[in-house]
C-alpha cells in the first residue's frame, strides 16, 4: 500500500508541474500575479508542510524496501506439522499419611500408624481415552487396588467411566482423604464406631461399575449417573441385582456457591441385616469465599431385610477459616490455597429405629502447610462418651 501511495503522490506532482509549465509557455494564459490573503497563505503553507511530511515517509519506505533482502520478501512461511502423540502415555505420582492417634477413653489406643501409602499410575490411551490405577499398601495384599478405571471423553461435555471408582453420592465421600479438612470423614460418609455404637456409611465408597457424566459448557450444571455391583471395593458381586446412583450439582458462575442432590438404591451390605435392601437420599451445599468456607451435608437411608428395618439419618456442618485468604477452591498451595486454615465441624447421626444408637461429635482442627507438598494437621474430636486426638502428616510426591 505504501508503494501505491508513493506512486500516486508522484503522479500528482508531475501533473501539477506539467500544468504549470504549460501555462508559463502560453502567453495568453499568463496573468498578472495577485496578492494572497492571510488565510490563503496559511492554507498553502499547511499544504506544503503536509507534502513534505508525506515525502519524508516515502523516503523512509524506500530505505526500508532497499534494506530488505530479496529472498526475505519472497520467502514463504514454513508450515510446522504437529507430531502425533505416541500412545499409550504413562505417568505416576504418590501420596502418604502418617498419623498419631490417641483415644482418651480406650486404653491402649495410643499409637502411630501409616494410614496411606499410595502410588497412582495414569496416562492416555488415545486423544479421548485415559486410564488411572491406584495401589495402596496399607490395606493388605487383598486390598491393594483403590481406583482402577478407563475414562472415555465422548465430547467436551460427556464422559464415560468403567472400572472401580467412587460412586456419585456424598461430597465428603467423593473428596479425596488428602483434601479432607479433618483426619476423619463425617459419619454420614464413612462407616465408624463411636462410643460403642456402629454406623454404616450412607454414601457409597468404591465399587465396580459404569458411570456417565454430563457437564455443560460453563460447568454450572453437572449430572452423574452410575450402575454398580454394590458388593464393595475389590469384592466380586455375587447377586444379579445392581445398584443405581444419580447426582445433580449446580454451581454459580465463580463456583462460590455449590448445591447438589443425590439418590441411590439397590443391594447394599450392612453387617446387622442379612440380604438387605438400601436406598439413600442426600443434600449438599457449599460456600467458598476468600477467607470463609461453609460446607454442609445431610443424608438419610433405609435398609430392609428379613422383615427388619434399619434406618439412619444424619448430617454435618463445617466452617473453614483461612487467615490469609485463599485464591480459589483448593486445599493445597500449589493449586492456589493459603498456608493455613482452621476447621470447626459439628455432626450428628442416629439410627431411627434405635434411639440409643446415635452420636453427636464436635471437631476442632488446625492445618499448616510446611511445604507445598507437605501439610501437618492437629485435630480434636469430642463426643460426650469419647474424645480423640489426632496428629496427621500428609505428603504428595
Amino acid at each position: 500500500m505504501g508503494v501505491v501511495r508513493m506512486c500516486l503522490v508522484l503522479l500528482a506532482l508531475l501533473i501539477s508541474a506539467g500544468c504549470a509549465l504549460a501555462q508559463s509557455e502560453d502567453p495568453s494564459s499568463q496573468a498578472a500575479p495577485t496578492a494572497l490573503s492571510s488565510e490563503e497563505r496559511a492554507a498553502l503553507e499547511q499544504r506544503v508542510a503536509d507534502l513534505e511530511a508525506e515525502l519524508a515517509e516515502l523516503k523512509d519506505l524506500l530505505l526500508a524496501i532497499g534494506s530488505t533482502p530479496p529472498q526475505a520478501a519472497t520467502q514463504s512461511v514454513a508450515v510446522v506439522e504437529e507430531e502425533e502423540e505416541d500412545y499409550p502415555t504413562s505417568d505416576y505420582s504418590g501420596s502418604a499419611m502418617l498419623e498419631y492417634r490417641h483415644l482418651f477413653n480406650e486404653p491402649g489406643v495410643n499409637t502411630g500408624r501409616i494410614r496411606r501409602a499410595r502410588v497412582t499410575f495414569r496416562g492416555d490411551l488415545s486423544d479421548d481415552t485415559s486410564y488411572k490405577m491406584d495401589v495402596d499398601g496399607t490395606g493388605g495384599a487383598r486390598d491393594l487396588l483403590r481406583d482402577f478405571y478407563i475414562r472415555y471423553n465422548a465430547s467436551d461435555s460427556s464422559t464415560w467411566k468403567i472400572g472401580q471408582f467412587k460412586m456419585p453420592q456424598g461430597y465428603a465421600q467423593m473428596l479425596s482423604r488428602m483434601d479432607q479438612p479433618l483426619p476423619e470423614r463425617p459419619l454420614v460418609s464413612e462407616g465408624a464406631t463411636w462410643n460403642g455404637a456402629d454406623f454404616f456409611m450412607l454414601a457409597a465408597d468404591r465399587h465396580l461399575g459404569v458411570q456417565y457424566q454430563y457437564e455443560d459448557d460453563d460447568g454450572r450444571n453437572t449430572v452423574q449417573a452410575a450402575i454398580f455391583g454394590g458388593a464393595g471395593r475389590n469384592t466380586r458381586d455375587e447377586n444379579s441385582s445392581k445398584d443405581f446412583a444419580i447426582r445433580y450439582q449446580y454451581a454459580d458462575e465463580d463456583d462460590r456457591h455449590q448445591a447438589a442432590i443425590s439418590y441411590r438404591m439397590g443391594q447394599q451390605y450392612d453387617p446387622t441385616v442379612a440380604g438387605n435392601y438400601l436406598q439413600t437420599w442426600g443434600l449438599e451445599y457449599r460456600y467458598h469465599g476468600h477467607k470463609h468456607w461453609l460446607e454442609t451435608e445431610w443424608m438419610t437411608g433405609q435398609a430392609r431385610g428379613n422383615g427388619a428395618l434399619v434406618g439412619e439419618c444424619g448430617g454435618y456442618i463445617q466452617w473453614i477459616y483461612w487467615p490469609d485468604g485463599t485464591n480459589r477452591y483448593a486445599y493445597w498451595p500449589s493449586k492456589g490455597s493459603g498456608d493455613e486454615y482452621w476447621t470447626l465441624r459439628l455432626e450428628r447421626i442416629a439410627r431411627t429405629a434405635n434411639p440409643g444408637n446415635r452420636a453427636s461429635v464436635a471437631w476442632l482442627g488446625y492445618t499448616r502447610f510446611l511445604e507445598d507438598d507437605w501439610k501437618a494437621q492437629l485435630a480434636f474430636g469430642y463426643q460426650r462418651g469419647e474424645q480423640r486426638l489426632y496428629l496427621t502428616n500428609y505428603w504428595k510426591f
